[in-house]
C-alpha cells in the first residue's frame, strides 16, 4: 500500500482523526517520490478532504478548550459537514464560551438549520428561474 492510499484510507475512515500536518507530511513525500515539483497542487478531492480534516481538528480543540469530550466536536463536525459551517461553530465557541453541552449542539442545530434553509431557497429561485424562462420561450424553447 503506497502512502497515498494510507492517507486516503484514513481520510475517508470516519473513526480517525489525523492531524492536518501529519497528512501534509505524508501528501508532500509522496509527490517526492514520484519526481514531481513540490509545489504541486493536489486533486480538489484531497484537498477538500485535508481543509475538512483540519477545520474538524480546530472544532475538537475549541471544544475541548471549554472543558466537553472530543466526541462531541466530532459529533459536530460530522452533522455539520461543511468546513464553513465549522468555522462558524468554532467562531460561536470562542466567542459566546458555552458552559452546558447542550447550548453547543443547540448552536450546531441551529447553524445546520439555516444551511438546509438557504439551499431550499437557492432550489426554489433555480425552479422559480426556469418557470420564467418557460413562460417567456415557451415550452419547447421558441419565442
Amino acid at each position: 500500500m503506497n502512502p497515498m492510499d494510507r492517507v486516503r484510507e484514513k481520510l475517508y475512515n470516519e473513526n480517525s482523526r489525523l492531524p492536518f500536518h501529519e497528512v501534509r507530511a505524508v501528501v508532500c513525500r509522496h509527490y517526492r517520490r514520484k519526481g514531481m515539483i513540490q509545489g504541486v497542487m493536489m486533486d480538489r478531492k484531497m484537498s477538500a478532504k485535508i481543509e475538512w480534516a483540519q477545520t474538524r481538528d480546530e472544532l475538537c480543540a475549541a471544544v475541548e478548550a471549554l472543558g466537553f469530550p472530543a466526541e462531541l466536536g466530532d459529533a459536530c463536525a460530522k452533522h455539520l459537514g461543511s468546513p464553513k459551517a465549522m468555522r462558524r461553530m468554532i467562531a460561536y465557541l470562542q466567542y459566546e464560551k458555552p458552559k452546558k453541552a447542550e447550548i453547543v449542539v443547540d448552536e450546531m442545530l441551529a447553524i445546520r438549520s439555516e444551511i438546509d434553509l438557504w439551499k431550499e431557497k437557492k432550489a426554489a429561485e433555480e425552479a422559480n428561474r426556469k418557470y420564467n424562462e418557460m413562460l417567456y420561450y415557451g415550452p419547447f424553447g421558441e419565442e
